[in-house]
Formats: C-alpha cells, sequence, structure tokens
C-alpha cells in the first residue's frame, strides 16, 4: 500500500508539472532552435521602396515551442542597441490549431541604406526559465530614385562648427545644415557638393555710420540693483548658452521698435526699447587680395540624422557665400545659391569665449608685454577684429536679455494686478445679485476684548476672502492679506460698519505662515452666520451670529450687534458687541 500510495504521489506530481508546463509554453520536453549561421530571408515589400518582408520560417526548428519574437533592424555600421527590435507575438491563424507565432514581420526602413537583420525568439520555459537564441545577421537594402520638390532657402542653416570634442567654436570651419525632409529618399543620392567664395570685406565704417555704442549699454547693473525682488538666472559657458538658446529670437538679435515679444492677448504693453548691435567690420581689415574660392565639398550618404550638415574650411573668419548642389545618377537634380555665411558679430548664436583663454600676455627679458592668441581657444590672430566686434555684440545682446527679462517680470506683475481686479469686480456683481450691502469680497473678524484675544481662538481673527457659493449663500476662507496699495470700492455700494473701526486683530507674522483652514459660511439648518474649520460643520467653532438671523450676507449692517462667542458656561454661546465682522471698503 505504501508503494502504490508513492506511485500516485509520483504520478500526481508529474501531472501537476506537465500542466504548468502547459500554462506557460506551447510544447513540453522539447525546445525551439535557431542555427546561429542561419540568416532570415529579407526582400522588398512590393513596390515600396521603405519596407522590407523578413521571414524565418526556413531557418526556425520546432516553432511551436515559441513563445515570441524580436526582430532587429539596424544601420551598417552603427550599434544594433541603437536600432529597432521590434516585438512579433501574433498568432498565426494557418498554423496547426493557431497557436504558433507568426514567421515573417513587414519593417519599416530608409532606402539605399543599408541594414542589418536578425531574428530572436523567447521561450518561457517553467523549469528551465527563459530560452533565448538568435539567428545570424542578414545585410540589405532596398534601392530607389530621390526627387527634390521644394529646396527651401530659409530652411538653410550656415554659421561656425561647434568642436565637440575641444568644447570651442572652431572658426576655421564653416557648418552648413539643412533637414533632410527636403529630399525624398536622401540616402540614395550620389552625393552632395558645396561650394563657395570669400565676399571680400569692408576695411571699417564710412564716417557717416551711426554709433555702435546703445543708450541702454551697461544698464544690466542698474536693472539688477534697481530692482532687488527680481534675480534672473544668467549662465554663459556653452555655445548653446544666453543668448545662442534663443539666439534667433527678435530680442537677442535686438529691435530698432518697442518690444515685439509680448502676448496677443495682453492689453498691458512694454515701451522698452532694445538696440540692435551694428559692430561688424568697426575694425579695420587688410586691403586689397583677390576672392579665396572654397570646394568642392562632398558628402555621400547614407545620412542618417535628421539634419544633414557639411563642415567647409574657411580663413580669416571672413564673409562667405556658398552654392548646395544635389547629385543623383550622375547628373545634378537640384541646386541652392547665395547661402551667406554673415559676419562674426551678425550671428546671434555666437557666444565668444572670454577675452582671458584667448588672448596670451607675456613679458620680454625687457620687461615690454607681448601678446599673443591662444589657438586652443578656437580662435586665431587673422580672426581677432571679428572676435572683438563679435564680443561687443554678445554683450549688447545680453543687455538686451536682461532688459526684456526685467520688462517682462514688471509686465506680469501688472497683469497680475489687472487680473486680481477684474475678478473682484466679479466677485462683487455676484454678491450684489445675492442681495448683499456689503458686496466687498474682503471681510476682517476683529475684536477688542482682550479675554478673547488671550484665548486660542484669537487665530480666528483676521481677513477673509469670498470663495464661492455653498447651500446658496456665499461663503469666506481665512487668507492672508495679500494686497499692495490702496483699493478702493468707491461706488460699489459698500458702507461702513461703524465709525469707529476696531483696532485689535490678530494676523500672522507673516504671508507665507501656515495657517489652519478657518471658513465663514450660512448654517441653514440654525439659520446662523459660523465660522469653523469645516465649511459647513462644527470644527472649532467658536464665533457666530444669533440663530435666525436675517443678513443676507455677514458683513451686512443686520449682521452687526448679533455676533456671540462660546465663552459662557461649559462653552455656551453669549453676545459679544466687541466681536465685529468689518466690511473691507479700502485695501
Amino acid at each position: 500500500m505504501a508503494m502504490s500510495g508513492r506511485r500516485v504521489f509520483t504520478s500526481l506530481l508529474l501531472l501537476v508539472i506537465f500542466e504548468a508546463q502547459q500554462c506557460t509554453a506551447s510544447c513540453f520536453g522539447k525546445d525551439a532552435h535557431f542555427k546561429t549561421t542561419d540568416k532570415p530571408v529579407v526582400t522588398q515589400a512590393s513596390n515600396d521602396p521603405t519596407h522590407v518582408l523578413v521571414a524565418w520560417d526556413k531557418q526556425i526548428q520546432r516553432p511551436e515551442c515559441v513563445d515570441q519574437y524580436y526582430v532587429r533592424v539596424w544601420p551598417d555600421g552603427t550599434e544594433m542597441a541603437k536600432g529597432q527590435r521590434i516585438l512579433v507575438a501574433e498568432k498565426d491563424p494557418k498554423s496547426p490549431k493557431g497557436k504558433n507565432v507568426v514567421l515573417f514581420k513587414t519593417v519599416q526602413i530608409e532606402p539605399c541604406v543599408n541594414y542589418k537583420f536578425l531574428v530572436e525568439l523567447e521561450e518561457l520555459d517553467s523549469i528551465t526559465g527563459k530560452d533565448l537564441e538568435k539567428t545570424g545577421e542578414q545585410l540589405f537594402k532596398t534601392a530607389a530614385i530621390p526627387k527634390i520638390s521644394n529646396l527651401d532657402q530659409n530652411r538653410f542653416r550656415v554659421t561656425y562648427f561647434w568642436d565637440p570634442v575641444k568644447k570651442v567654436v572652431d572658426l576655421k570651419q564653416a557648418f552648413i545644415s539643412f533637414p533632410k525632409d527636403m529630399v525624398t529618399y536622401p540616402s540614395c543620392l550620389d552625393y552632395i557638393q558645396v561650394t563657395g567664395s570669400e565676399v571680400l570685406s569692408k576695411t571699417g565704417p564710412s564716417l557717416s555710420r551711426q554709433s555702435s555704442n546703445s543708450p541702454t549699454r551697461g544698464r544690466a547693473l542698474e536693472y539688477l540693483g534697481g530692482k532687488p525682488t527680481y534675480n534672473p538666472s544668467i549662465t554663459v559657458g556653452g555655445a548653446s548658452t544666453l543668448p545662442g538658446r534663443i539666439s534667433y529670437s527678435d530680442v537677442t538679435r535686438g529691435s530698432s521698435g518697442s518690444l515685439s515679444r509680448q502676448s496677443s492677448t495682453s492689453s498691458v504693453a512694454s515701451s522698452t526699447v532694445f538696440t540692435e548691435p551694428h559692430f561688424a567690420y568697426t575694425l579695420a581689415r587688410a586691403k586689397g587680395g583677390t576672392s579665396r574660392k572654397v570646394g568642392p565639398i562632398k558628402v555621400t550618404a547614407p545620412f542618417l540624422q535628421p539634419m544633414i550638415s557639411v563642415n567647409v574650411p574657411v580663413e580669416d573668419c571672413s564673409q562667405y557665400k556658398f552654392e548646395v548642389k544635389f547629385f543623383a545618377a550622375r547628373k545634378e537634380i537640384g541646386q541652392v545659391q547665395n547661402l551667406n555665411l554673415p559676419p562674426l558679430a551678425d550671428i546671434p548664436g555666437y557666444v565668444p569665449p572670454p577675452v582671458t583663454s584667448v588672448i596670451a600676455i607675456s613679458f620680454n627679458t625687457a620687461g615690454k608685454p607681448v601678446y599673443g592668441v591662444k589657438t586652443a581657444s578656437g580662435v586665431n590672430a587673422a580672426c581677432l577684429p571679428a572676435y572683438f566686434e563679435a564680443y561687443d555684440s554678445y554683450a549688447q545682446r545680453l543687455e538686451n536679455e536682461v532688459g526684456w527679462q526685467v520688462d517682462q517680470s514688471s509686465k506680469v506683475q501688472r497683469l497680475i494686478s489687472s487680473t486680481k481686479e477684474e475678478l473682484e469686480k466679479s466677485q462683487e456683481e455676484l454678491l450684489k445679485a445675492q442681495g448683499c450691502v456689503c458686496t466687498s469680497p474682503h471681510l476682517e473678524l476683529t475684536t477688542t476684548d482682550a479675554a478673547i484675544l488671550k484665548k486660542k481662538e484669537a487665530s480666528q481673527l483676521g481677513h477673509y476672502h469670498f470663495q464661492g457659493m455653498h447651500g446658496r449663500h456665499p461663503f469666506f476662507k481665512k487668507m492672508s492679506h495679500d494686497h499692495a496699495g490702496p483699493h478702493s470700492h468707491t461706488g460699489h455700494g459698500h458702507v461702513s460698519t461703524g465709525s469707529a473701526q476696531p483696532t485689535t486683530t490678530q494676523k500672522s507674522s507673516t504671508a507665507s505662515q501656515v495657517q489652519e483652514p478657518m471658513y465663514l459660511f450660512y448654517d441653514t439648518t440654525k439659520q446662523q452666520w459660523r465660522f469653523a474649520g469645516d465649511l459647513g460643520g462644527k470644527e472649532n467653532l467658536f464665533f457666530g451670529t444669533v440663530e435666525k438671523s436675517v443678513a443676507k450676507c455677514p458683513g451686512d449692517p443686520t449682521a452687526q450687534g448679533t455676533w456671540q462667542a462660546a465663552t459662557g458656561t461649559f462653552g455656551r454661546w453669549k453676545k459679544n458687541a466687541n466681536v465685529k465682522v468689518v466690511c473691507e471698503t479700502n485695501l
């Protein structure tokens, strides 16, 4: 009997293991398999060069054991981890019982780019865990004819090259970039060619030229010192920092008129004027010479990034004009002319390196200074005039940015004040519609009773602001008194609560001090105006009017003289003429 029991137990255990295995995988006792030398079959899907069909039906062994596949796709010469990893888990209805995962996948690629493909299988095994295998790598690319419909010159950008290794702007290389979506199938181009010629520089400004000095130059410290509440954070250190961060805005360029960078919905305008920097060619250049030529510089596919870029060697920070041509099938299919590399001072995105990192100073044996240039800064001796002009332009744009930020700060404050005023006018109209005599959204709970002022409930005294409607009556919440300056409600139906204003109220030491919530509301059960810590409840209930109050609103004259405090025996209500709710009419 004991042996028979063990056999039954063993049989049941195997059955449980078998059932568990059936729940987590497609087969038992077998494994799916790929040979690492086997490669998936890749073919172009119909006539569409942007899609290929990847199939592995001939390479997989025991496909019924597979839970899911992953198709890996990445451009040749790049890392597989940075490519696509596409999950394949849908079932093939034509497989036995429709339980097998499909053995093909359509994948989107870019035409004329060599891609590598492989397939990974994943099998979930309750005993051995997760089994992973993969095929060999297949190389494939589709073919297409590139087309150019519209080469928008405004989408081309010409500037100097930012060296990501040296962390400097290299003034010996121009950098031309443009989005590749202007070309259909850009990687199918034979090549892109750039040529250029130098624009001979001026020797300096004409005598009639307007002075480059701005009337606001040097006011940054004045802005910051005159407004101690405003402290803009300005960091400068890389090519993408201020003002390059917003380099092509009208502010960093400068504006000859009033500020245009403002909200179209705002009624608060700015009269601040920002001067456009004019420093290019203010320093002399060498005269004569012939225009230097550049190129042709050719770049070939693949173009894997959203932007296509070309580095072009230039000299002496001179102006250049470039021409970009596109070639396919051994012929030109498009071109863009007159791409201008402007003077260094007129490139808003250029952040000049510090003077101390550009200029080297040493002394000879006679003790006289010898000046040189630190070329590691990206600036060479021939570029010094352009560098100094660009430095002045950068300083001017920085002044403009600081001035704009300060102006925006003032504008926001004016908008906040204007919005608050409009909101309070709307609140007054609502209170008036409710039949309130006191239509001010501001009330003050106050008392001169010394006994009450010694109690903890004295913390309930202070400013209450209208919040909305509760039980068809207005309710108020205790808030910090954040009104600055005069606040007149003359003509809005406000009335004084008495000839003598109470002089003692409980106020927090700072506006930001955390306060327990307190509400002033109408209790419909007792027909009574109450102050409590929960809206409509009795938490910390200490102040209130007599029951069956006829006052439409707590600040109305009919409520005065009816206020009570829970100072009687056992905390009973006791009328107190020194407890008042003041309708605030001049904040």
